[in-house]
């Protein structure tokens, strides 16, 4: 099986509780079309959802008192009852833009000094953290080839994406003809897009200009339509000129007579600059469209709620051509709030498949969590995520050895794993300030736990885990090499299990967790060291190792090796 793949960046897949759970759809009131993305919150509150494509959303049911803020760009605000009468039903928005035709521009309204001033006033825009909600889904022919979904901690300043830190996730993929279509390292390469920067891999956005004789020089900027009230838009529109094809074109939608951004929109078609790279020499992406959008909070500190970015592919290698098309959407919530990070030394950087591809599900996690509601057709995809969940597939089984790097960077322990010389993919590194050289032989494990709450109860999952990029065997790959390293991994285990049982002990805190994870690291590390001491010695010391690892955890690594005579 041959791949395709791109070096870049989800679909909504979510578990909620059927309980108590009103369902109900934005529109627009005069042409009934659906209001994507907008925002629902709890009156008064900042908690609340979006609404997914087809305007649908979810919500809990609450007290007799709670109402809905349903707010959408461009539009009024409603406020509906919050009961079991609003389930299925509609919930009908009025347009508060008017088009330039019927509208007055106020005087001396300059659209390049608006466009100009918005761009500083999001520059200014604060530090905000917040949990995020991250989907992604790949389409070829209208057919599912790849979803993504997960949740991270976030931090947004000056209308940017700053950071992300992984919290849970899961990845989906469906060969197409045989072949897989990934996107690898999108939200480093599109999410975390700076609209005011001049990045040499991205379109020149007009928002990168912060001064009006630049902008004009580069942009014709003019109005689209105007709003009045609070709650109205002025719609901007900046066009490249001639002469500035690797450049943007960019919508922006402002509060009436003020710089504050609602929304804005970046596009580009068959893009001359672009962040997508094949990973194989052989291909080569021949065409992209790109769009990118901000929808910004309306409660609170300013900052962007929702991101939306779709990219349409043309690919093409010397057996076949296709095109690919993938939404990623973004929502931003619990403003001020973040998750509890997960205890685990994730490597620098943020790579999707290697941080989500080899984790078991979280099953407790999902259904705390409630993102979008899917749509009826991303519902359909779901099934594809079910089957085709990449920690259950080897589908990187057809990559060459020096495509390592999309292979999972960690392995969870199970009885059934048996660490052989492909699980290995670390590299050893000189060390020349203290003069040694790296071991033939690196063996890496950790305890993973991550911890969430709800209602005052503290959560916990705990796995062994094998650092495979961290880890390497440089000596011939003897029979009982793979029993070596994987009864290395079988004391992470036992340590993880007695690390499990005190978690349980009743009135467990975050700080107490903490301490134990700490603790039984250490014990870890220390058992190891012996193991290796041991080993090392004299091999046949594998034996003794082999009965502790066989009683505690009920399995035989040993079986079929061949050590030597008895001693």
């Amino acid at each position: 099986m041959r791949l395709a793949v791109l070096a870049l960046c989800m679909v909504f897949f979510r578990t909620i509780a059927a309980q108590h759970v009103i369902e109900a759809r934005v529109i627009d009131g005069a042409s009934s079309e659906p209001l994507p993305y907008a925002t629902v919150l709890l009156n008064g509150k900042s908690k609340g959802t979006i609404s997914n494509a087809e305007g649908r959303f979810r919500v809990p049911l609450g007290s007799a008192s709670d109402s809905l803020r349903v707010s959408y760009v461009g539009y009024r605000p409603v406020m509906v009852p919050l009961s079991i009468a609003l389930d299925g039903k509609d919930i009908l928005m009025d347009r508060t833009v008017h088009e330039l035709g019927e509208a007055v521009i106020r005087p001396g309204e300059d659209p390049y000094k608006r466009f100009v001033a918005a761009s500083n006033w999001m520059r200014r825009a604060p530090e905000v953290s917040s949990k995020l909600y991250f989907g992604l889904e790949t389409h070829s022919d209208d057919i599912p080839v790849e979803v993504m979904e997960g949740y991270f901690n976030a931090t947004f300043k000056a209308a940017v994406l700053r950071s992300l830190r992984y919290k849970q996730g899961i990845i989906g993929l469906a060969p197409k003809a045989g072949r897989h279509f990934i996107n690898y390292n999108t939200a480093s390469a599109l999410v975390f897009l700076d609209i005011h920067g001049r990045q040499p891999w991205f379109p020149t956005s007009p928002f990168s200009f912060n001064t009006i004789r630049e902008l004009r020089t580069h942009y014709s900027v003019e109005w689209v339509s105007t709003g009045t009230g609070s709650e109205g838009v002025d719609q901007l529109v900046a066009v490249p000129r001639e002469g500035n094809a690797g450049a943007f074109k960019a919508f922006l939608w402002l509060v009436p007579g003020r710089p504050t951004a609602r929304a804005l929109e970046l596009q580009c078609i068959n893009c001359a600059r672009h962040p997508l790279v094949p990973l194989f020499d052989h291909g080569r992406i021949d065409t992209v469209d790109l769009r990118y959008k901000q929808i910004w909070s309306m409660n609170g500190p300013a900052m962007p709620e929702v991101i939306q970015v779709d990219y349409t592919v043309a690919y093409t290698d010397p057996a076949f051509h296709d095109r690919y098309r993938t939404s990623v959407v973004l929502y931003a919530y619990d403003r001020g709030q973040q998750f509890i990070p997960t205890l685990f030394p994730w490597k620098n950087g943020l790579n999707e498949y290697p941080m989500i591809a080899w984790m078991p599900r979280d099953t407790a996690f999902w259904e705390r969590m409630s993102p979008p509601v899917p749509t009826e057709r991303q519902t359909r995809d779901r099934e594809i995520v079910l089957r085709n969940d990449v920690t259950r597939n080897a589908w990187f089984d057809s990559l060459r050895l020096d495509h390592h790097h999309l292979r999972p960077h960690y392995l969870a322990w199970s009885k059934d794993l048996w660490v052989d010389s492909t699980h290995l993919s670390g590299v050893p590194v000189d060390r020349p300030n203290d003069g040694r050289s790296p071991p033939n032989v690196q063996l890496r494990t950790h305890l993973y736990l991550d911890m969430d709450t709800t209602g005052g109860t503290l959560h916990h999952r705990t796995l062994a885990v094998l650092d495979a990029q961290a880890s390497w065997y440089l000596y011939p790959w003897e029979p009982w090499a793979s029993a070596y390293c994987t009864l290395f991994l079988d004391l992470c285990e036992i340590e993880r299990r007695a690390l499990e049982e005190r978690l349980n002990e009743p009135g467990m805190t975050l700080s107490r967790a903490r301490q134990l994870h700490k603790e039984h690291t250490q014990r870890m590390k220390d058992e190891q060291k012996r193991f290796l001491m041991a080993v090392e010695s004299q091999l046949i010391q594998l034996r003794s190792w082999n009965v502790r690892v066989r009683e505690t955890l009920g399995v035989d690594r040993l079986r079929g090796a061949h050590l030597g005579p008895e001693e």
